[in-house]
C-alpha cells in the first residue's frame, strides 16, 4: 500500500508580505515605491513610465541584478563573480561552468517583474489622485463672496415673500370687513323685509311697518341700528307694544311685533277711547271700542291717575269670559268700584285689593242668577 502523502508545512502567517501580479515584494520596496509615487498632483503616463524605468533599471539583459542590503549593485556583483571564479579554480573546476546552489529559486523573468512594478505604481498613483479628488477643495475668496451674496439675496426674497403673504392676508381681511359692515353690497332692501305679529287687526298694516323700516334701506344688514328702528316703530304706532328687529344677510330683516290688547273703553268728553292693561290709549275701530267695558271717572279724576289704574287692574284680573259680560265700571271718590254687567246686574267690588281671589269667587257666583253680587269681602260673598 502506498503511504499517505505528508502534508506540506504551512506558510508563516505572521510574516506580512504584499503580493501583486504573482511576485513578492518586501515592505521596504513598497515603502520606497510609495514615497516615490506620492506626487502633489496626478502623474502623467510619461512620468509614471519614467519612475517605473528608474526603479526597474537594475535589470540588465536577461539576468536581474538584485541589490544587496549594503547598497552595492554592479561592483559587488563583479567582485562576487571574481570570488566565484577563484573558488572554482582552487577546487579544480572550470570557471566557465556556473555553479548552482542547491535549492536555489529560479530567477524571475525581468519582463514579468517590470510589468508587476508598473502595475503597482499605477495603482499607487491612482489612489493618490483619488485622495486628492476627495480632499475638500478650498474655496477662494471670490467664491465665498458670491455664495454670501447669494444667501443674502435668498434671505431678502424670503422676507419679501413673507411680507407679501402677510400684507395680502391683511388686505383680504380688511376688504371682507368693509364688505360685511360698511358697504352697501349687503345692504337692506325693502323687498326682503318680513313682518310678523300683526294678527287680524286693521289699525296697523304690514305695508306701514315696512315703510318705517325701509328708511334704513341700503344699510349693511349686519350693522342695522335695531334699537333705533324698534323705538321708531313703537312711537309711530301706539298699538305696537314691543318690536324686535333682526337683520338677515344678505339683504333682509325680520320684524316681530307685539300689539297692545285693549281691555276697556275710557269715556272722555263723550268719546270712548280704548286702553290696555297699562292705561295706554289705543286707536281701534269704533265698533271694537263699543264692545269694550266702559270706564267712568268722576269729575276731577285723571285718566292716568289712581282711579283709572285701579279699574284697569280689576279688568286685567278677570277671566276673558267674565270680562266680556262687564258693561262698565264706576269709581267713587274713595276708590270703591262697582261693575255693571250685561242684563242689569251689579257687582260690588270694593277697593282694588285681592283682585285675583275676587275674580275667582265672582266666576263661581255668576253661575247663579242674581241681581247683585258682593265680593268686597271675598271670603264671605253675598248675592241678592
Amino acid at each position: 500500500m502506498r503511504p499517505p502523502k505528508r502534508p506540506a508545512k504551512p506558510r508563516d502567517l505572521g510574516a506580512s508580505k504584499d503580493r501583486h501580479g504573482g511576485g513578492e515584494i518586501s515592505h521596504e520596496q513598497v515603502r520606497k515605491a510609495r514615497q516615490d509615487a506620492a506626487p502633489t498632483a496626478a502623474l502623467s503616463p510619461e512620468e509614471a513610465q519614467r519612475i517605473a524605468d528608474s526603479v526597474t533599471g537594475k535589470w540588465q539583459g536577461n539576468k536581474p541584478a538584485a541589490p544587496s542590503r549594503s547598497g552595492r549593485t554592479d561592483d559587488s556583483a563583479g567582485s562576487t563573480e571574481s570570488a566565484t571564479s577563484a573558488k572554482s579554480a582552487h577546487s579544480g573546476q572550470s570557471p566557465a561552468e556556473p555553479v548552482e546552489a542547491p535549492n536555489a529559486p529560479a530567477a524571475s523573468p525581468p519582463l514579468r517583474e517590470r510589468l508587476a512594478l508598473q502595475k503597482r505604481l499605477r495603482g499607487l498613483t491612482s489612489r493618490v489622485s483619488l485622495k486628492r479628488e476627495r480632499r475638500p477643495r478650498r474655496r477662494s475668496t471670490t467664491e465665498l463672496s458670491e455664495r454670501r451674496l447669494e444667501k443674502q439675496s435668498e434671505r431678502r426674497r424670503l422676507i419679501l415673500k413673507r411680507v407679501g403673504v402677510l400684507g395680502g392676508g391683511v388686505f383680504l381681511v380688511l376688504t371682507l370687513v368693509w364688505v360685511l359692515f360698511f358697504s352697501s353690497i349687503l345692504g337692506l332692501q325693502k323687498d326682503d323685509i318680513t313682518v310678523s305679529g300683526l294678527n287680524d287687526q286693521e289699525a296697523v298694516t304690514e305695508a306701514e311697518v315696512i315703510a318705517v323700516v325701509g328708511e334704513w334701506e341700503g344699510s349693511p344688514t349686519l350693522r342695522l341700528p335695531e334699537s333705533t328702528i324698534e323705538s321708531s316703530l313703537t312711537e309711530s304706532f301706539p298699538l305696537i307694544e314691543t318690536a324686535n328687529v333682526n337683520g338677515q344677510a344678505p339683504h333682509g330683516a325680520n320684524v316681530t311685533l307685539t300689539l297692545r290688547e285693549p281691555i276697556a273703553c275710557l269715556l272722555e268728553d263723550g268719546e270712548c277711547v280704548a286702553i290696555d292693561a297699562h292705561g295706554a290709549r289705543i286707536p281701534v275701530p269704533e265698533e271694537t271700542a263699543d264692545a269694550l267695558p266702559r270706564l267712568t271717572l268722576d269729575k276731577g279724576q285723571d285718566a292716568a291717575g289712581e282711579a283709572a289704574m285701579s279699574m284697569i287692574e280689576v279688568l286685567d284680573a278677570l277671566p276673558a269670559g267674565t270680562r266680556e259680560r262687564v258693561e262698565s265700571i264706576e269709581v267713587s271718590d274713595t276708590l270703591q268700584m262697582t261693575l255693571k254687567l250685561n242684563g242689569g246686574a251689579e257687582v260690588t267690588w270694593g277697593r282694588a285689593e285681592d283682585n285675583d281671589f275676587k275674580a275667582e269667587v265672582l266666576t263661581v257666583l255668576l253661575e247663579q242668577e242674581a241681581d247683585s253680587y258682593d265680593v268686597s269681602v271675598p271670603s264671605a260673598p253675598v248675592t241678592g
